[in-house]
């Protein structure tokens, strides 16, 4: 027997469109593809990994030429949107692994938990977890929870500009709006409407300090009935944008990991949902007025992460006295790092084939 991976990289779509059917873009599904072979690298023989479509088999072939051993992709269309995933029996499937959770495994199928989307939905919403920032932490920063254009207007005299206005529910970044100025708001007016139609529990609005961020980090852990286990910590690699495009593992933990741990303890805590499964907590360091300053707690994900991937990674490959990062990179990227001297002696590896799109892919380097 195995297990079953579903690798929904869409959880914060499923978990905001709740409890209604979930409908995706033609776009948004084929981004979603390439990660589900990270979860097909990470699986053995015996697994079985949901695809939306037929896996490519010029990168199986290729990770095979490697030496890797991994599972079987299960082709199961817009698993991503379904409420039932029915399993041919004979794959005898004894645990299921999702990157966010969903669904209950049954005898021959998954069926959505209502129970536990609604829990989830709480745990991960932004506004929920900056409501609690806001009361019972020190915040480095201005951050205020907005309901409308006019209560924006109202916050504008105490922050300075540039701002950010975030979604209750996103990923990697795609849910913010950068603000340059007073002229710039305005200019988004129609654009910030709609999101608060999109976010019918508000907009949280900060201070955007990329500019003058030294680090971004994260945590790790594996939880059970809300007691944490920390595994590692990564920093975390952010465009100009807010956007994520990589991680690296750090080798050993660090003041802001005991920070953070710190932090979800007590946000945990006071909790009245019990949560089990893997868990992540990003944080950041900035320089102000040549001081540097941290905020531990940006946002916590009760789900998988890529840092959590590349730590399995890192692992299923025995590589854990290697330099370990995972990096989302275009073909010229990756001839321009692998140029570099000090990244030539990297070992690397292909954990997903190009994104037709932008040609994006993921990789994996070991030094």
């Amino acid at each position: 027997m195995g297990n079953l991976y579903r690798l929904n990289s869409l959880y914060e779509l499923e978990l905001k469109s709740y409890p209604n059917l979930n409908s995706f873009s033609n776009a948004a599904l084929k981004r979603a593809e390439i990660f589900e072979y990270l979860f097909l690298f990470l699986s053995k023989p015996s697994d079985h990994v949901l695809f939306n479509s037929e896996a490519n088999t010029v990168l199986l072939d290729y990770w095979k030429s490697q030496g890797f051993t991994f599972g079987s992709a299960y082709v199961y269309k817009d698993h991503h949107s379904a409420r039932i995933i029915n399993i041919n029996p004979i794959l005898q499937i004894d645990k299921l692994i999702e990157w966010g959770n969903t669904f209950q495994l049954e005898k021959d199928s998954l069926k959505k938990n209502n129970l536990i989307i609604k829990e989830n939905k709480f745990l991960n919403s932004k506004i929920q977890q900056t409501r609690w920032k806001i009361e019972n932490t020190n915040t480095p920063y201005s951050i205020f929870l907005c309901t409308d254009f006019d209560a924006i207007l109202e916050c504008i005299p105490k922050v300075q500009f540039p701002i950010v206005l975030k979604s209750e529910f996103s990923f990697s970044g795609s849910g913010n709006l950068l603000i340059s100025n007073n002229e710039d708001l305005y200019k988004n007016k129609n654009r910030i409407d709609n999101l608060f139609k999109d976010n019918l529990q508000g907009l949280i609005l900060e201070e955007w300090k990329k500019e003058f961020i030294q680090y971004d980090f994260s945590s790790l852990y594996q939880v059970k009935n809300n007691t944490c286990n920390y595994l590692a910590s990564t920093r975390m690699l952010i465009d100009e944008k807010g956007q994520f495009c990589g991680s690296e593992l750090l080798s050993e933990q660090n003041d802001f990991s005991e920070m953070q741990t710190n932090i979800l303890g007590d946000f945990l805590k006071d909790q009245k949902i019990t949560y089990s499964g893997c868990l992540s907590i990003d944080g950041f360091s900035f320089l102000e007025n040549g001081i540097t300053r941290f905020q531990y707690f940006s946002e916590i994900n009760f789900r998988w992460s890529m840092g959590r991937i590349l730590f399995e990674i890192q692992k299923k490959l025995n590589h854990e006295n290697k330099k370990s990062s995972m990096l989302f990179l275009d073909e010229k990227s990756l001839l321009s790092f692998l140029d570099d001297d000090k990244n030539s002696q990297a070992n690397m590896i292909y954990l997903s084939p190009e994104l037709k799109t932008n040609g994006i892919r993921i990789v994996y380097l070991a030094e």
